[in-house]
């Protein structure tokens, strides 16, 4: 009865009305009724394919299919294969055929099944499971092989031609290269089922027909090292799928890429294991050693640290290049701390531009902070030289003499930066890689506190910027990239919308950089550049780097347009949405951590600060509900425009 009483309440049915609540629930969650054009199986399919060709997905769908159809293929020619073998064994058993006296391994195999019988009906469903294992395990590596997704992508920009037929969309619209740890773990989810299958068969045939499986596979060691090399097969999939999970990767990478790292035995014991893996796997694996041997020679490339800031939870690093980097915006390089792992490699988008790494701004060697130069006094001497620079954020005005720099006092400094999420803050202890690079850089800073500038002194004892390695001799940082990523392609259009939300935006922040700064003043497109920034209320403080990066640019392009360097139909619109923000809440007060910059020129002011900007986000004053209804008054509040 308790049994009953207990399914009943949680059925609500305990006689209170409960079962009509329900009946009323289910009627709530069905979908509603379709108009009689897409009643029937047809137009359903019809608009399904519709909305997947509308949400540029088809490519997905087809390769996907493609996928699905060569494993049914491979599976169904192997199967019939071996099943035609195993019934032609039996023909011949039963009818006499099988030629026995010779010393020949098909005549040993013929002995053997006179005397024990054929192969069970087994066999070919353990061949077929093998087959598909062949042709995945080959397939596994070529989607993370990032040589190769690099190939292609260059392959589809240089055949990318917009007034062209099959060449007016780039590759990635055909092929879904942005997708590519998707298919891994797709992969990876079929090579488990057949892995099971290929052992849950084999097992079943051995049972069935255990001596004629050992004469029939013997001579690839079945009875010998066949058994013992899948057993380490297993041994090596229960280590990478066990931590495998994401849940695990964002807890504990170390363990995840250790793990996953049972793949180089893996495959080691595959190609002993298997008698034809040999001709599925030799160019894939051939690839992929490529790639780690290009990526190591990447990484040994010096690099020079020359700033580290830090606002909660965000990581900035400014690095230099020794040797010639070119990359584009929007691609992303993996970087590697030897001093908290030489092993672990981690992706982060470039959020500088490429002029940047070109035309960097003139910086103060001793604290990397940036400089301007001190207009001219009225006054002075015609042959008196004069070239000094100010920090930007004093004024030139009231700037004391003893606070300006000589030229020999700064040096340009060309950069690219990234910034980084760090994750683990809460633990008492750093258990994330991004922690512990935040707390080694750390150990760097005065009073442990970021920012912090590296410089180094030459044999002449002279100061530049930047430093190449830490007190134990290792490598500051190592670099592998760039490496390609569908943002790129924005040079191709010319609309450009971007749209970026948490530390995901640091692709829109280099895009922004190279379009304002460079592309523009240059005559190249985008034309019309859209920005919408989506941000938590509570993650304001930690995005203060960009609201600086927008006051600069804003100035920039202000400048430019005053010079007449950007044509007038060149325009940009930033739309900046606060999520989570609570109005009868007062916010709590929260200054900017370096001061805004400040302007020499008298020809023009800026139209925004950084203190203003600070200030309208941390105290939003129209809801998104209102918001075409405030922007169409003649002076919106919620507008700040040039």
């Amino acid at each position: 009865a308790s049994v009953f009483l207990s399914v009943g309440l949680w059925r609500h049915e305990a006689g209170d009305g409960g079962r009509a609540e329900r009946k009323r629930a289910k009627e709530r969650k069905k979908p509603p009724a379709e108009s009689a054009s897409t009643v029937g199986r047809f137009p359903s399919i019809t608009m399904w394919l519709r909305k997947v060709r509308a949400e540029d997905r088809l490519n997905i769908y087809v390769w996907l299919s493609a996928y699905v159809a060569v494993n049914i293929f491979v599976f169904g020619l192997t199967l019939r294969a071996w099943a035609e073998e195993v019934e032609d064994d039996k023909y011949d058993l039963k009818n006499g055929h099988m030629h026995f006296r010779c010393g020949s391994d098909l005549c040993h195999h013929n002995r053997t099944i006179i005397r024990y019988g054929p192969l069970s009906d087994f066999a070919p469903w353990a061949k077929a499971c093998g087959n598909c294992l062949n042709l995945n395990c080959s397939l596994i590596l070529l989607p993370v092989t990032r040589l190769l997704l690099w190939k292609l992508a260059d392959l589809g920009e240089s055949t990318f031609r917009p007034d062209r037929g099959c060449c007016s969309r780039p590759l990635s619209a055909y092929v879904p290269l942005q997708k590519n740890i998707i298919s891994h773990k797709l992969i990876a989810k079929v090579v488990f089922v057949f892995a099971f299958g290929h052992i849950f068969f084999h097992h079943l045939n051995r049972y069935q027909s255990y001596e004629t499986t050992l004469s029939t596979f013997g001579k690839w060691g079945w009875g010998s090292i066949s058994t013992f090399t899948g057993s380490i097969i297993t041994l090596a999939m229960f280590f990478i799928y066990t931590a495998a999970k994401d849940v695990i990767r964002r807890a504990h990478f170390e363990l995840f890429w250790f793990s996953h790292h049972w793949f180089m035995i893996f495959f080691f014991f595959l190609f002993i294991h298997g008698p034809v893996f040999y001709i599925w796997a030799t160019v894939p694996v051939l690839l992929y050693v490529t790639e780690r041997f290009l990526q190591q020679a990447r990484g040994n490339q010096p690099w020079l640290v020359t700033m580290v800031d830090y606002q909660e939870p965000v990581l900035s690093i400014r690095m230099t290049p020794v040797e010639e980097f070119d990359f584009k915006e929007g691609q992303y390089i993996y970087l590697n701390v030897p001093y908290v792992s030489k092993t672990e490699w981690h992706p982060f988008t470039i959020s500088s531009a490429g002029c940047d790494l070109k035309l960097g701004p003139r910086v103060c060697v001793h604290t990397g902070e940036e400089v301007k130069p001190m207009p001219r006094p009225e006054g002075l001497p015609a042959d008196e030289k004069w070239s000094k620079f100010v920090k930007v954020s004093q004024s030139s005005r009231t700037a004391a003499r003893k606070d300006l720099l000589e030229r020999h006092e700064t040096a340009v400094l060309d950069f690219i930066s990234v910034h980084i999420k760090v994750h683990g803050l809460k633990h008492y202890e750093a258990r994330s890689w991004t922690r512990r690079v935040k707390e080694y850089f750390e150990l760097f800073a005065p009073n442990g506190v970021l920012p912090v500038f590296f410089n180094r002194r030459n044999h002449s004892e002279d100061v530049l910027l930047g430093r190449l390695t830490g007190p134990g001799g290792e490598p500051f940082i190592r670099v592998d990239g760039p490496h390609a990523a569908p943002s790129e392609h924005y040079v191709r259009y010319n609309t450009v919308m971007l749209i970026g939300a948490g530390i995901g935006l640091t692709p829109c922040a280099s895009i922004l950089s190279a379009v304002i700064k460079e592309r523009w003043s240059k005559g190249f497109p985008p034309e019309q550049l859209m920005f919408y920034w989506v941000v938590r209320h509570d993650e304001i403080n930690a995005y203060q780097w960009f609201i600086h990066q927008l006051v600069a640019l804003e100035f920039t392009l202000k400048g430019n347009r005053e010079a007449g360097n950007v044509h007038e139909n060149e325009k940009i619109q930033i739309h900046i949405y606060i999520t989570g923000y609570k109005p009868l809440n007062k916010p709590r007060p929260l200054e900017l951590k370096h001061r805004g910059r400040t302007w020499s020129t008298r020809a023009f002011t800026p139209s925004v600060t950084a203190e203003t900007l600070f200030g309208h986000m941390l105290a939003p004053s129209t809801e998104s509900t209102s918001q075409r209804e405030v922007m169409s008054r003649p002076s919106p509040p919620n507008q700040l425009q040039d």
